[in-house]
């Protein structure tokens, strides 16, 4: 299931509401984006 701002809505929150959780889930993704890089730059480096 994908978080998106028509699942948010079809659940009966604002658009104020939406942009908000939005902006919370983004940074979380971004993160995580960023734990994938490092442990692959990890992995990749202990392969050589």
């Amino acid at each position: 299931m994908a978080l998106t701002r028509e699942f948010l809505k079809e659940h009966g929150l604002s658009d104020e509401q939406i942009t908000s959780v939005m902006t919370e889930h983004g940074k979380t993704v971004s993160g995580l984006k960023n734990d994938v890089q490092s442990l692959t730059s990890e992995c990749d480096s202990l392969k050589e």
